[in-house]
């Protein structure tokens, strides 16, 4: 009995040790958790920095998973940013009107109790560049290979690359292995407890090219100080004559150095505007479309007089499509008889994507985007102009979501409103061809279906053999990597059919 009684005194002391100890390390554990990090995320693939327009939340408001924190300015437009997170916005580091801060810096802390708020560092967060009026006197190497670290640069031992406080998941040890010039002591985490994610390495990547590129503008600049006039210098010369022979003195020639710095330089007026995120996204991926893709064109000029002939037919019935519009309907039909064009061309090769997607450029105050209709080959010519208005006018005040200008497969840029003849535009990546619709002309043209031009002299030919026709240019810059010369003119010659044929029947 006694030994019983024993047994299970000792296994209350053991249960009540180990709930003890237990409670004990949850409430350490939660508390190590209870501030939040809050960084800038990444909403778009090209994006680098960001700039939050305005805080929909005020500290010490309740959040819940889903709920908008912000409006976050990507490189093309404006999105909210959701939190992932529940708790209490406990403090607000970066606040609305920010440009240029960089991915992944910490703009605000989430916290469980308001007694936390309290604990949050007072550190506040740098952004990616300075303004433009305020001076630097920091001289940065022209060599790319120096903005790298010593530390980084020089590390062989995979151990000591490699060692970090939290364990690292497999995708960040598979960058790492393929970058054996990343150190992951020059990171920092914005991870759970520490830990390293693969969001933290890829905004570290981006950072170093961008602080490369900023490297080669950043090289000191020397300037002449024209202001100090020199004071003239007075000469006396002796010149013998026959009549006297006194020196005689001459008056000093003012020089040319004198009187140029004598009088104001005159410089034309000029303003600096400040390149905004989204052009230099552009120019980016500009460049990067020139170097990499080798780009082969095609050109057609189709007869467009059915085609205008229905767009009035259409007005007609209170359907206001333009002539861009029945071109993309057109270009979706082409794109159906040739799917080898309906491609994206990606690090292990080409894609034949089953959507046809198509994307159109539009202007923007700030730049130059490309909203996409899904599933166009779907879509009548009514319900193609119905979606090119929304989103066009979207896209215009920054309010498109990124899967609507993110993707696709088949691109047109339309320069025939401003008179533009013929132009080759340039692939969007990764896109395999880019369509150029030029501006129309009309040009005289002969009935060759009754007209046996072979055998006839001038003088057979009358004034009303001649007719007048509207043709239209339309470039194809396709990627000869996915789209050969055979596969190109195929499609152009389908296209041609479809834009010459008479789409009421």
């Amino acid at each position: 009995m006694f030994n019983s009684t024993r047994r299970q005194l000792i296994r209350s002391i053991k249960s009540s040790s180990i709930a003890s100890s237990s409670s004990s390390t949850t409430t350490s554990l939660k508390r190590g958790y209870a501030i939040t990090k809050i960084p800038l995320p990444s909403l778009s693939p090209t994006m680098t920095s960001g700039e939050i327009v305005q805080w929909l939340k005020k500290e010490g408001d309740k959040i819940s998973v889903g709920d908008s924190l912000c409006e976050i300015r990507t490189d093309k437009s404006v999105l909210d940013f959701e939190s992932t997170e529940e708790g209490i916005l406990g403090k607000i580091i970066i606040p609305g009107g920010t440009k240029n801060i960089e991915m992944g810096a910490t703009i605000g802390y989430l916290v469980d109790k308001l007694d936390e708020i309290k604990n949050i560092p007072t550190t506040s967060t740098p952004v990616s560049s300075t303004p433009a009026s305020t001076p630097t006197t920091t001289t940065t190497s022209t060599t790319p290979a120096s903005t790298s670290t010593t530390s980084s640069s020089a590390c062989s031992n995979w151990k000591d690359r490699m060692n970090h406080s939290a364990p690292l998941c497999p995708s960040v040890l598979r960058i790492l292995n393929e970058n054996t010039w990343i150190h992951v002591k020059d990171i920092k985490a914005t991870g759970r407890g520490g830990r390293l994610t693969k969001t933290d390495l890829i905004n570290y990547m981006n950072n170093r090219s961008c602080s490369s590129n900023n490297a080669i503008d950043a090289s000191p600049r020397i300037t002449i100080n024209t202001t100090s006039t020199p004071q003239p210098t007075t000469t006396t010369t002796a010149t013998p004559t026959p009549q006297s022979t006194k020196p005689t003195e001459t008056k000093p020639q003012p020089t040319t150095a004198a009187t140029a710095a004598s009088s104001p330089i005159k410089t034309a007026a000029f303003n600096d505007i400040e390149t905004t995120q989204i052009r230099k996204i552009i120019a980016s991926r500009l460049l990067e479309s020139k170097q990499n893709i080798p780009h082969s064109y095609y050109t057609i000029q189709p007869r467009i007089d059915k085609l205008l002939s229905i767009k009035n037919k259409l007005a007609e019935k209170g359907v206001k499509a333009s002539v861009n519009d029945i071109i993309i309907y057109c270009a979706a039909r082409a794109l159906q008889r040739v799917p080898e064009c309906n491609v994206i061309f990606n690090l292990n090769g080409h894609t034949q994507v089953e959507n046809i997607d198509i994307s159109f450029a539009v202007a923007t105050p700030t730049g130059l985007i490309t909203p996409i209709i899904p599933k166009t080959n779907t879509k009548s010519i009514e319900q193609i102009a119905a979606s090119v208005k929304e989103l066009g006018k979207r896209a215009k005040e920054n309010k498109l979501k990124p899967e609507e200008f993110q993707g696709g497969s088949f691109c047109i840029s339309n320069l025939g409103m401003f008179g533009i003849q013929h132009f080759a535009a340039v692939i969007n990546p990764p896109h395999g061809i880019i369509l150029a619709i030029g501006g129309s002309e009309k040009k005289p043209i002969f009935e060759t279906e009754s007209l046996d031009l072979d055998n006839m002299s001038t003088e057979d030919i009358s004034i009303n053999d001649v007719q007048i026709g509207t043709f239209m240019s339309v470039t194809a810059a396709c990627d000869s990597r996915a789209i050969d010369g055979v596969t190109a003119g195929k499609f152009m010659k389908v296209l041609r059919e479809e834009l010459e044929f008479d789409l009421s029947l």
